[in-house]
């Protein structure tokens, strides 16, 4: 394998699709500055640009602290701002943040290992090499949990296990300099170092290729959800929950479908006394009672200030009835606080059960508007049931 490919050529294609990659994610950060995880991946990229070439000086018998010294403290930046991207990619809090103190811990080792080993090749290599391998196990474990937002998690999978590979290749990377004391790996020291570096780029280079791919799917992501989701409760927004509602109409249901209108009482009344903060608040805690208390193939959607549908899919009007009151108590046993308020938060629902020859959206939800009205009418925090026609 190792004969068969030539170094210098993978190395000047792996320096290239890098500075590529580099170019691709800026642009992509251009577009999306909140996302500083494109810009650090870029930076990671152009980074093990800049340290390759310095690196390619060992040929031509640069000193040791350019070639060896420098060329190594970049790629061992690289790893860290690989690390520091997958922090920022994923998106989410931790109780502890160990971003600087790892950081400020590999730059004092860095800086002691070259002040001790500036005349000594070897020793810097090994250094670096491991805090290089370190960092690629720390961006791997980082991405033990899949972004809420990507909807890919076969590649985010496929990434995080080479960021392992990567990992464990550069530790072995590092340990072949101690190798030299035995001497049965002595005559296989060649080898395994082209075979290591061989590795080292072909790695490098899928995760060049990797990252910008990981960035197109995650902007496409967040357009999607800038087109199918409510910023305030992630919950479908009116035009989606219509869409997915009729397309879930069209399925055979042999129970029927029932479909639920919501609403939060007096929710002009918290805006008025306690601000618009408070009833936002009012609504995601809403949304995520909702999200838990029904099932995965229902169809929920916020379609007004304060109003949100629910479409139960193949369901027997008592469930549909038993659901209803279900959520009513959840919202007034759960969230007689909200954000450290109190407010008594209720809801007033309305539904209407229809067999399958009902295929209307715009009726049931219709008629479920009005056994909201009656639901209202009868002092709020209640449910309304009626049967389609």
């Amino acid at each position: 394998m190792v004969t068969s490919l030539h170094l210098p050529t993978i190395i000047l294609l792996s320096l290239c699709l890098n500075g590529f990659s580099a170019g691709v994610l800026l642009m992509l950060y251009r577009t999306r500055s909140q996302q500083r995880a494109f810009k650090l991946w870029a930076l990671a990229c152009m980074t093990f640009v800049i340290g390759g070439i310095v690196a390619a000086g060992r040929v031509i018998n640069w000193p040791v602290w350019l070639s060896y010294g420098i060329a190594d403290s970049l790629l061992v930046l690289t790893s860290i701002l690989v690390f520091l991207g997958v922090r920022h990619f994923n998106n989410r809090n931790y109780s502890f943040n160990p971003d600087k103190h790892y950081c400020v811990t590999a730059t004092g080792i860095l800086f002691i290992s070259l002040s001790i080993g500036i005349n000594h090749p070897g020793f810097i290599t090994t250094i670096c090499a491991s805090l290089m391998a370190a960092f690629f196990f720390f961006s791997g474990y980082a991405l033990r949990q899949i972004p809420d937002d990507f909807r890919h998690p076969i590649l985010i999978n496929f990434l995080r296990n080479l960021l392992f590979l990567h990992g464990f290749v550069l530790l072995s990377q590092g340990l072949l300099p101690v190798t030299k004391s035995i001497a049965t790996l002595v005559e296989w020291q060649e080898t395994l170092f082209a075979s290591l570096l061989m590795s080292h780029l072909l790695l490098t280079t899928a995760g060049a290729i990797l990252f910008p791919i990981v960035a197109f799917l995650r902007q496409e992501n967040h357009l999607l959800n800038l087109a199918q989701r409510d910023d305030l409760t992630q919950l479908y927004n009116r035009r989606y929950f219509f869409e997915c509602a009729n397309q879930a109409l069209e399925q055979q249901h042999s129970h029927g479908v029932a479909v639920l209108m919501l609403d939060l009482d007096y929710f002009k009344q918290i805006n008025d006394q306690f601000g618009h903060s408070l009833g936002d608040a009012a609504l995601k805690a809403v949304a995520i009672t909702l999200s838990k208390e029904l099932r995965e193939d229902d169809v929920i959607g916020r379609i007004g200030g304060e109003e949100f549908a629910v479409l139960l899919p193949n369901i027997r009007h008592s469930q549909a009835q038993n659901i209803a009151k279900r959520l009513c108590v959840a919202v007034r046993e759960n969230h007689g606080t909200v954000d450290n308020q109190v407010i008594h938060l209720t809801v007033s629902i309305g539904v209407v059960h229809g067999s399958q020859a009902v295929t209307s959206l715009e009726n049931l939800l219709s008629q479920a508007d009005n056994a909201l009205y009656l639901a209202k009418s009868k002092g709020r925090n209640t449910v309304e049931f009626q049967f389609a026609t």
